[in-house]
């Protein structure tokens, strides 16, 4: 199994940073792309690593907030078109809210100008079966009492959107699950306690991607880390929205087991 990191707050060597997300994933013969950053920029970065767009059977959207899904345009242009499977409310009006200011987040683009370019959009709000042993989440229950919806998200209404679209994609392996994030604004512990659940699964190899602890409260970030050891994950690879300080705590939980990504960097799982 290998996993590409094509968009990422940080990048290494010649590439490119963006605030977003996109990764491919290879496994058992099946290509995915996860999640299609703000922008197109990110594409010289695939170009530079010879990974073509073009060879993924679909598009994996982990949920609408533009710097996941900002840069579909870009990609089906550059493809002839791609299924793309994410939930029905990836396309809902949504807002950040800071200091009295309230800035949209959610999907830049007109539905229909992406599926005129060719993107067949499968929407649905529950878990997914892919192929044997990979699967969508669909809508992770949320159990913790510690991984609430942030008030800073709202919805169009202005009430706090908790986010329903939110889904990772979960993989099964010989020596455990790796289950891909997109922010998991679900909560990370709630989403791999979900990824065991749905998969009958009794160990996670690896938890990837963003973390959204880049402003959660010290507590929150440190509670993460003690869960997430007691549900026996072992290894940590932190992307996009995990923040510095929440990576330095991770890292200090899981030593050698963490890893701190950057755009151009590659994993491989067996």
């Amino acid at each position: 199994m290998r996993i590409v990191f094509l968009c990422d707050n940080r990048a290494q060597g010649p590439f490119v940073a963006q605030h977003g997300l996109a990764v491919w994933v290879e496994v058992r013969g099946r290509r995915f792309l996860w999640d299609v950053g703000p922008n197109g920029l990110w594409l010289e970065n695939a170009d530079r690593l010879g990974i073509a767009l073009e060879d993924a059977e679909a598009v994996l959207l982990s949920h609408g907030h533009y710097d996941h899904t900002g840069g579909l345009r870009a990609v089906i242009a550059g493809t002839g078109g791609l299924r793309v499977l994410g939930h029905p409310d990836v396309f809902l009006r949504r807002f950040s809210m800071r200091k009295g200011e309230r800035r949209p987040i959610g999907f830049p683009l007109p539905r229909k100008e992406v599926e005129d370019l060719g993107a067949v959009f499968e929407l649905a709000e529950g878990v997914r079966r892919l192929d044997d042993g990979i699967w969508l989440t669909g809508e992770v229950p949320r159990r913790t009492e510690f991984e609430l919806p942030e008030e800073s998200f709202r919805a169009r209404s202005g009430e706090v959107d908790i986010l329903r679209d939110d889904q990772a994609l979960v993989i099964e392996t010989d020596k455990g699950l790796v289950v891909l994030l997109g922010c998991g604004h679900s909560g990370a512990v709630n989403t791999v306690m979900y990824s065991l659940e749905l998969t009958g699964g009794r160990r996670v190899l690896a938890l990837v991607g963003g973390m959204h602890l880049q402003d959660a409260p010290e507590e929150k970030v440190r509670r993460t880390a003690r869960e997430l050891n007691k549900l026996g994950v072992r290894r940590i690879v932190a992307a996009h929205c995990t923040g510095w300080r929440a990576a330095c705590r991770l890292a200090e939980a899981f030593g050698e087991r963490f890893v701190y990504v950057a755009a151009g960097m590659e994993i491989k799982f067996p």
